[in-house]
């Protein structure tokens, strides 16, 4: 039964209590991403022994967690690649190699946590966006070892760069190169600095 006296209450006498601020800084972001992380282990874990309607909800609240892990991955190594497209205004964070692959392979033990967020992300055109989408190549990445090659399947520009300005060449640029311009997160950082 609804009171309706304590909803009445809410709306005019109660106040929330103040929220704490996140402090801000690489190893607050660093100490996010290690909480994180252990919430999508705790998942990974528990999903074994799911029945097929608890996995596939436990699998969304995964998913949700995963991309926030990769926004604060995004903080921590700043905006990795730009297509250089202005007629396009609208943008979008695009995964080179589509973020349902990069669960299922971690999902499936195939590459760490650290290894997931730390992969290639695109500032890319919506424009682009829907070639990927118009060519089936959306959800698809066929060639982890240069995942740019899909955005030339897709008729995209080479027109990504680094925020150098170094053109990335879709069928030259791999996974090593992205490697060496942006070392995989290390998570354990936040604990020699304690």
């Amino acid at each position: 039964m609804l009171n309706l006296k304590k909803i009445e209450w809410l709306g005019t006498e109660w106040s929330p209590i103040p929220k704490d601020k996140k402090p801000k800084g690489q190893n607050e972001n660093i100490a996010s991403l290690r909480f994180i992380k252990e919430e999508v282990e705790r998942l990974k874990t528990l999903s074994k022994t799911l029945s097929i309607n608890d996995l596939y909800e436990a699998t969304k609240i995964m998913n949700r967690t995963i991309r926030r892990a990769q926004e604060l991955g995004k903080k921590i190594q700043g905006t990795q690649y730009i297509e250089n497209f202005a007629e396009n205004k609208k943008r979008t964070n695009e995964h080179v190699i589509p973020q349902n692959l990069l669960t299922d392979a971690y999902k499936e033990n195939h590459i760490s946590f650290e290894q997931m967020v730390s992969m290639p992300l695109v500032d890319l055109s919506e424009a682009s966006d829907v070639l990927l989408l118009e060519a089936g190549l959306q959800n698809i990445n066929s060639d982890w070892l240069y995942p740019f090659k899909r955005y030339k399947q897709a008729g995209i520009e080479e027109n990504i760069t680094l925020p150098s300005g170094k053109i990335i060449k879709f069928n030259k640029w791999s996974l090593k190169d992205h490697f060496r311009v942006y070392p995989i997160i290390k998570l354990w950082k936040i604990i020699n600095n304690k």
